[in-house]
């Protein structure tokens, strides 16, 4: 069929009978007078256009945040968000300088970095605590929080790599934030490996008198360390892979010698670890901004560590498995750096596996860390 109807050459009417030639006639006719009442409708709306003022909403720039005007909880001026990259680079910001969005937004720049580098680790820590920090060849290290660089959301870091003076290929592997004045009530230390091993030791033991450089443990038997956390030493102990494959078992059958958490192939590493009583639930978050809030009621547990797993969450990339609850808030940092903050009940349980809801809007980008704050009180 032609691009253009009106184009298309007419026929001799003169060959047709008078009452078909009649017909056609007056469907032109028709066709005319419909062509000449759109064309002046089109001339109206033209000059009504014309005479209207030009307003054009601004057009938001990349570099600049997008409108944040959720109310959001206020924290002691003590309460820090810490940025770390991989590389390296650290900056501590108070926590109320960060608004809060709904579930999906496309959050705010934080830490400013080289183009080779993205942020690796988020926490939240008081200014009175110690970040316990352990390199890819599982040297301890302890850090008053205090000390870390200062600054404002949209800053530049300083180089704790440097400060801790890592040697050729070292790396920081897992941070935790401690304080010790609480050692009591979560008197353990969990670490878990890449190969999907766990260890557990006691609090006392990266105490204030640990030595920096300390080894933890011969990176032969089981790898760098992946992720680290304080536990109570009397709930269940939820691991999860990169592949989004989960296990959850009892944590007193951990030992410091380290155990066998979850059974890995040599492509898969363990990017989550959760210690949570039997009726807590996990915050699970893959590369691509998606998010499942699972409670473990609907998880059931194994009888042994060391199983291979099963499907917790459909993804091939996930990056954090934390325990939650439905007051906390969730903060999450992309490999561009930016952050977003938001109630962590706008993401809804599920009970079932599922690839989740978007937690965090992306363009390109990945998210590469995520932390959980629980509110004051």
């Amino acid at each position: 069929m032609p691009d253009d109807i009106h184009s298309t050459p007419i026929p001799d009417l003169n060959t047709l009978a008078p009452a078909m030639r009649a017909y056609i006639e007056m469907l032109q006719a028709e066709n005319r007078s419909l062509r000449t009442e759109l064309e002046q409708t089109r001339g109206v709306r033209r000059v009504e256009r014309a005479a209207a003022p030009r307003v054009s909403a601004p057009r938001p720039s990349a570099a600049e945040p997008e409108p944040l005007n959720l109310p959001a909880i206020q924290y002691s001026p003590a309460t820090m968000l810490i940025s770390i990259s991989g590389q390296g680079m650290v900056k501590r910001t108070p926590l109320n300088a960060y608004g809060k969005q709904r579930r999906g937004g496309m959050g705010v720049y934080d830490i400013k970095l080289k183009d080779d580098d993205a942020p690796a680790f988020l926490l939240i820590a008081l200014e009175s605590e110690t970040l316990l920090v352990v390199t890819s060849r599982c040297r301890a290290y302890r850090v008053p929080v205090s000390s870390l660089h200062l600054g404002e959301v949209r800053d530049r870091g300083d180089g704790l790599a440097e400060r801790l003076r890592l040697t050729e290929g070292e790396k920081i592997s897992a941070v935790l934030a401690v304080n010790d004045a609480n050692e009591n009530d979560r008197p353990w230390v969990l670490l878990g490996t890449a190969t999907g091993a766990v260890r557990r030791m006691r609090r006392n033991f990266v105490g204030p008198n640990l030595a920096d450089g300390t080894i933890l443990y011969e990176p032969k038997d089981g790898g760098p360390p992946t992720v680290m956390c304080l536990s109570r030493g009397d709930g269940d102990l939820f691991l999860a892979s990169n592949t989004g494959l989960g296990i959850r078992f009892e944590e007193k059958l951990v030992s410091h010698r380290g155990t066998r958490g979850i059974r890995l192939t040599p492509q898969e590493r363990l990017v989550g670890m959760a210690p949570l009583p039997a009726d807590g639930s996990v915050l699970l978050v893959s590369a691509d901004g998606q998010g499942v809030f699972r409670p473990m009621e609907s998880f059931a547990a194994s009888k042994s560590a060391g199983g291979q797993g099963k499907i917790a969450i459909k993804t091939d990339s996930l990056v954090a498995g934390l325990p939650v609850r439905a007051a906390d808030e969730m903060l999450c940092i992309s490999a561009f750096a930016k952050l977003i903050r938001f109630d962590a009940a706008e993401v809804p349980p599920r009970t079932s596996v599922a690839q989740g809801v978007n937690v965090m809007e992306l363009r390109g980008d990945r998210v590469t860390a995520v932390t959980v704050c629980t509110p004051p009180g």
